[in-house]
């Protein structure tokens, strides 16, 4: 009998193998755009993100792949809602990275941070460009978007007449809560490390590890379901394979 985390790292590689046939698929038969790019790389970053998982769970790292499946959660959500959000917003979302650094560059001068001339040009240059790249745009906005993440995943399932994102949110995207944040949850398991410095793979930390893993997978095949249904790319009969296989 295979083992329950083999099972889900095959998986993985299975999940792995229909996105990039999806790629493939949306790449030759839809006409480019920079929504769709953009949807194109954030699979991409998917992929990347589950063979990450695929390493750490090689060493138990079952934190770390919590971490990892939570921004892979928030990925896909965003991918697909993106697709159908206002112009301005999709804008706002490609800049917010370069208008964090305006704050990061103030907090810093309020903090009283000394840098040498050397790096302090080399801020003001950076900020200066940033600034140029986000004309219009307040310094101080928290997030690129007018919606919450529950929100955009409500949205985005609403388009296609699903609810597969705002499941998303309330299994994988809430059970990794505790390792993004560091709650109890994410450090109790350790207290099994005091004798020895490390926790043993064995009995609950096994199924910690194999629900972990379940994670990135049920990711990955809301993502391929997204696909499937939106770009019709042929693989339903791969991903329902996948999804039954045990």
């Amino acid at each position: 009998m295979t083992p329950p985390i083999e099972i889900e790292r095959s998986k993985c590689d299975s999940f792995r193998t229909v996105l990039w046939n999806q790629v493939v698929h949306i790449g030759k038969n839809t006409e480019p755009n920079e929504k769709t790019l953009l949807l194109l790389a954030s699979i991409l970053k998917l992929r990347e993100q589950a063979r990450a998982a695929l390493l750490l769970s090689e060493s138990g790292f079952v934190e770390e792949i919590l971490s990892t499946s939570r921004t892979m959660c928030e990925a896909a959500i965003n991918a697909a809602y993106l697709q159908i959000a206002e112009d301005e917003e999709f804008e706002r979302f490609k800049h917010f990275d370069t208008q964090s650094l305006y704050k990061m560059s103030g907090k810093l001068k309020r903090l009283g941070t000394v840098l040498d001339a050397e790096a302090s040009a080399a801020m003001d240059s950076a900020v200066a460009h940033a600034r140029s790249q986000t004309a219009g745009r307040q310094d101080k906005d928290l997030s690129w978007s007018i919606r919450q993440l529950a929100q955009r995943a409500e949205v985005a399932d609403h388009r296609i007449g699903t609810n597969i994102f705002e499941s998303l949110m309330s299994t994988a995207y809430s059970w990794s809560h505790r390792a993004v944040h560091a709650t109890f949850g994410a450090v109790s398991p350790f207290y099994e490390a005091l004798q020895t410095g490390t926790i043993p793979l064995t009995g609950d930390r096994l199924h910690d590890l194999e629900m972990a893993l379940n994670n990135v997978n049920f990711v990955l095949h809301t993502e391929a379901g997204y696909l499937e249904h939106t770009f019709h790319t042929g693989m339903g009969r791969d991903i329902l394979r996948i999804t039954q296989s045990a």
